[in-house]
């Protein structure tokens, strides 16, 4: 902009000049400074006889997130003096990740702020520096051949991850020559495995399940854990099931291991009526209740927030002394032109049925012109995994 008898006065600078402006900025390059020898001090007791690079890396990040409580607040300065912070062990998503860079460099890292707009803020620009856009800072460490992405701020992430509100496109990291990156959610994959044994007879039908969770309903979990125990796991499930169902015999495994994924276990079991006829649901963990997208039209796309591979394995014992009267087909169908697919595979032997579900999504992201098949698609998955397996008493 020119102003009468002025100098230009640039409204836009570029990458280099806002990553050199950020680095003298009280609240973010020069806080991270002042602070250096305060965390080192604090530190060095938690990576005492820790000699392997990785793993040091990681003593660091759990000491800020096992140590310090988000307050909630995102932006991508520090709130104001660190040294407070550390005193307080509370402070926004700058103040916190920003000391974890600063951590790791006074450790010897090379370690590289990355600001990013989270999914609820809207997009960013790679080209143009709207600074107002970003409000949300993170950590890139390197070590080796290798980097990772790290946010301290959740007390239930594991070393390398980050949460899913940071998956939103373009981000930047600041370092001497700025470099975009893409934080896609097609580049996550939620992947979960169910394995259910099922038994039925005119008394009682009982089995079991044991379900290996993706990363991010692990996390997810975790949180639901530590705020209300794992009853409250167990109670969803219940709720899941209906009130005739008893579960027993409940375990959450790796629960305490926060960079890997969870495994949930438990028995179940209802009465029955004795009777000629018998329905059993075998579908006993759908991939959804209900369809998510109600609305026959919709004019903005559709933003999952990661993709889906989700498999479902079932064992069937029939009962003695009754036989198969009705059984779901099997069935594959295609999601668009290679999107995602869902399969339903059946097959028996004298006494037992087999049946293997599976629901893969290869994108996270769908245009408006492309939700009706998406609605269609997941309304067929519902429907699909609802129907009964119909048993009728043998006939002498």
């Amino acid at each position: 902009v020119r102003f009468p008898n002025q100098a230009p006065q640039l409204v836009m600078e570029n990458w280099q000049k806002v990553t050199s402006d950020l680095m003298k900025s009280e609240s973010f390059g020069q806080a991270m400074e002042r602070v250096d020898g305060s965390l080192e001090d604090l530190i060095k007791p938690h990576v005492a006889g820790i000699n392997d690079p990785t793993e040091k890396a990681k003593r660091i990040y759990e000491y800020f997130r096992d140590n310090f409580t988000w307050n909630g607040y995102t932006g991508i300065y520090a709130s104001g003096n660190l040294k407070n912070v550390i005193k307080t062990k509370t402070g926004s998503i700058g103040d916190i990740n920003l000391m974890l860079i600063a951590a790791l460099k006074s450790f010897g890292y090379t370690a590289y702020p990355i600001i990013l707009s989270t999914r609820s803020r809207g997009y960013t620009h790679e080209l143009y520096p709207l600074m107002d856009r970003f409000n949300y800072v993170v950590c890139a460490v390197l070590i080796g051949d290798s980097d990772y992405l790290l946010d301290a701020s959740d007390p239930d992430l594991g070393f390398g991850h980050l949460p899913n509100r940071c998956y939103n496109g373009h981000a930047r990291v600041l370092m001497q020559d700025p470099l975009p990156i893409s934080l896609a959610a097609d580049s996550i994959l939620e992947r979960k495995v169910t394995l259910a044994t099922l038994v039925a007879s005119p008394q009682d039908v009982k089995g079991s399940i044991q379900s290996s969770m993706g990363y991010f309903s692990s996390t997810y979990y975790r949180g639901l854990v530590r705020e209300k125990g794992e009853d409250a796991v167990f109670n969803s499930i219940k709720t899941r099931f209906g009130s005739e169902y008893e579960i027993t015999n409940t375990h959450i495994d790796s629960l305490k291991k926060k960079d890997l994924p969870i495994k949930i276990t438990y028995d179940f079991q209802t009465k029955n009526e004795e009777a000629d006829v018998l329905y059993i649901d075998p579908v006993l963990d759908p991939f959804s209740k209900e369809n998510p997208f109600q609305s026959p039209q919709r004019f903005y796309p559709v933003e999952m927030p990661y993709r889906i591979d989700e498999t479902y394995l079932l064992n069937f014992e029939i009962p003695e002394g009754y036989k198969v009267d009705e059984m779901p087909k099997s069935a594959k169908v295609g999601l668009n032109d290679g999107d995602g697919y869902f399969e339903y595979l059946v097959s028996t032997e004298p006494g037992r049925i087999q049946l293997r579900t599976r629901v893969v999504l290869a994108k996270a992201y769908f245009t408006p012109e492309e939700y009706e098949s998406l609605r269609e698609f997941f309304g067929y998955v519902i429907k699909k995994q609802a129907e009964q397996i119909v048993l009728k008493k043998a006939t002498p």
